[in-house]
């Protein structure tokens, strides 16, 4: 099947990358974004059995939704006229693990352990969504290029993957009995063909390709019917035996997952994650706090070797990404500003410094728009920055000292030595007080939008590049190298999962949501506003945003949420929208009295799996697009995306929802403890 120079959809095939099993996948380039796509087709001889279609769709629908860095995006997937079936997914570089294990045998204990780390997290969302993978094994797990670490690990070929439905059996795919799976890494549950298989023996194979990458040959070997027998019935010969410089610790860890009943071995990926990071002396991948960076500056500065995920400026040269080494005496940094911008004396001495030190690029007014700006720079502006207070002030702090350094060039030099920690708050403080006031609480959007042609988006491309990669990444995946720094891990913009929108539950923002929140900002997360960027270039930014999702339905002005007349305020207002808060169960989350203190707010995730906390109303956490009226019932209704606010259209009427509306402005009058 040759399909080299042939057109699909708006891709052009390239050239083959791989065959397999049920078929063949290509490279192919978007004909007017120029995007790099991979294009897998099932074999024409398959395509007559519906099974196997079904399960090709279902792992183009079923995964894409979840959005998780492990997990390769699907952006589209479809038929050809002549009836190929295909599914369109991003673009890897890089190797798979049976390539990488071939080129370099057995690899280092922590690398192992942070690489299984990472699959456990993806697979955690998987079996979040009842979804087993059935089928690991290193040729399925990719090492892609880029990433914090300098690689991510992709999962891939969910091709048997089984549904399950709220019974645990689901609507299966293949037949009672049937054996699936590679041989090599099958759970002793699917090599007895069990009726039982669940998520745990995915964490049985796991731990088979855990154990061939540490010792350089998997736990058993022989012929279909040797595997099968001993995965159901031999013990595994200890790691020990055929690793004996792994750590302990760690060969337990791949050895509870070998266990050959599912009860014995870890609960879950998520508890399997943590154990490998603790064993492989790895620190956990997740969201940090602002209060936690100086005890993560300590940790990474025991490490000469640590990259840190942020371009800064460092002693010796760093490699050919902007990234930079931590010198191994860096001091522990302050946890928080101590200053205010309320302080008078601290923002006139920051001011001060700041005019003579970084004026002559970044401008007077923090515009980015200096007298003397070497050529081929473009210095950040201070001036579209709204956040909560204080929500920048540590990555600020840091850069300052650091500086930034890219491909062997200071693009900001370091005050390192230049500047006390003191005189560098009180710049900071300065800083955070340039930002212009918000914009009017309640925007719906510009009055006009424009055509997206193939030019805004290419400008728009400039413009993210520019303003928005150092925290979402080059590519939109929330990889920047600032998301360490910051209170909440960036939005992977290639999920489609977009938090903020007026549309209802499962469907997408619109264009103007999206306008909306470039311009507002999302001061929860310390997402700055950027209402003082041109509104076309914010449409711009818009129209390329919207090509790193995945292609969903089309939605329009109709399909936003309503939102009627405000009825007059009063006191029985606040007490109806008390009970009514309280009937929705509306305090499991936030608490009886929206302090954001119910009994499950310490366990809520997110759709990557970090951790959620619920609004506190006393805070002046933002709602979608604001924090005025509208804005906290559009939220309500819509629920906010990829987190577990509901719709609260499915059970709040519209004077109800205003009621609650009233209660929750009520809190919000009372300061935080």
């Amino acid at each position: 099947m040759a399909l080299e120079g042939r057109r699909i959809g708006n891709y052009t095939i390239e050239r083959l990358l791989g065959q397999g099993a049920m078929g063949s996948v290509y490279l192919a380039r978007h004909d007017t974004l120029f995007r790099k796509v991979a294009i897998k087709f099932i074999l024409p001889e398959l395509a007559t059995d519906q099974g196997l279609l079904d399960r090709f769709v279902d792992e183009a629908r079923e995964v894409s939704r979840l959005g998780h860095p492990a997990l390769v995006q699907v952006l589209d997937f479809g038929a050809t006229p002549d009836g190929l079936r295909y599914s369109v997914m991003e673009y890897l570089e890089g190797a798979s693990l049976a390539q990488a294990l071939a080129a370099s045998g057995p690899m280092p204990p922590a690398r192992v352990a942070r690489i299984g780390a990472d699959i456990a997290d993806g697979l955690a969302v998987v079996h979040d969504a009842g979804i087993v993978h059935r089928d690991l094994k290193p040729d399925n797990l990719y090492l892609a290029s880029g990433g914090s670490r300098g690689e991510q690990v992709k999962i891939l070929d969910f091709g048997i993957a089984k549904l399950l439905g709220a019974d645990g059996q689901g609507a299966r795919r293949t037949k009672a009995g049937a054996v699936l799976g590679t041989p090599t890494y099958i759970s002793p549950e699917q090599a007895r063909s069990s009726a039982d298989v669940d998520a745990r023996c995915d964490q049985y194979s796991l731990g088979v390709v855990l154990y061939e990458l540490l010792a350089g040959t998997p736990p058993f070997d022989g012929n279909l019917f040797e595997l099968l027998n001993q995965h159901a019935n031999a013990a595994p010969p200890p790691l020990a035996t055929r690793a004996p410089r792994v750590p302990a610790a760690l060969a337990d860890v791949v050895m509870r997952c070998l266990e050959k009943d599912p009860a014995r071995r870890f609960p879950g990926m998520r508890e399997l994650r943590g154990a490998l990071l603790a064993a492989g002396g790895a620190a956990p991948s997740k969201r940090w706090g602002m209060g936690k960076l100086a005890a993560v500056m300590l940790a990474v500065a025991a490490l000469a070797s640590v990259v840190v995920a942020v371009a800064m400026k460092a002693g010796s040269p760093p490699p050919k990404a902007a990234v930079a080494t931590v010198p191994d005496a860096a001091p522990a940094l302050p946890a928080r500003n101590p200053y205010r911008a309320a302080d008078a004396t601290a923002v006139a001495s920051g001011a001060a410094i700041y005019l003579s030190k970084c004026a002559r690029c970044h401008g007077a007014k923090g515009e980015g728009n200096g007298n003397d700006i070497p050529a081929g720079l473009e210095p950040k502006s201070f001036a579209d920055a709204r956040t909560l207070p204080g929500a920048l002030d540590t990555y600020r702090f840091e850069i300052i000292r650091r500086g930034i350094e890219e491909g062997g060039k200071d693009t900001m030099p370091s005050f390192e030595g230049k500047l006390s920690a003191d005189d560098t708050w009180k710049v900071v403080t300065f800083l955070g007080t340039l930002a212009p006031p918000a914009p009017p609480e309640d925007l719906q959007g510009p009055k006009s939008k424009p055509e997206f042609t193939r030019e805004l988006v290419a400008r728009g491309a400039k413009l993210f590049r520019m303003k928005c990669a150092s925290c979402h990444g080059k590519l939109g995946k929330g990889d920047g190298p600032a998301r360490e720094l910051l209170d909440r891990i960036p939005a992977d913009l290639t999920s489609g999962v977009f938090k903020r929108r007026s549309t209802p539950k499962g469907a997408a923002p619109l264009d103007e949501d999206i306008f909306r929140t470039i311009t507002m900002g999302m001061g929860d997360g310390g997402m700055p506003s950027f209402a003082k960027v041109p509104e076309e270039d914010r449409w711009a930014a818009v129209a390329y945003v919207k090509t790193l999702a995945p292609p969903v339905r089309p939605v329009t002005l109709e399909d936003a949420l309503v939102i009627p007349r405000r009825p007059p305020v009063d006191d029985a207002a606040v007490q109806r929208g008390h009970v009514a808060f309280l009937a929705a169960g509306c305090p499991k989350c936030h608490g009886p009295e929206g302090h954001g203190n119910g009994p499950r707010a310490g366990d809520l995730l997110d759709y990557r799996a970090n951790p959620v906390r619920p609004t506190d109303y006393r805070s002046p956490a933002l709602f979608v697009g604001g924090s005025g009226p509208v804005d906290i019932y559009r939220t309500m209704m819509t629920g906010i995306s990829g987190t577990p606010m509901p719709q609260a259209e499915d059970f709040f009427d519209p004077e109800q929802a205003w009621d609650v509306v009233a209660f929750i402005e009520s809190v919000r009058k009372r300061p935080a403890e």
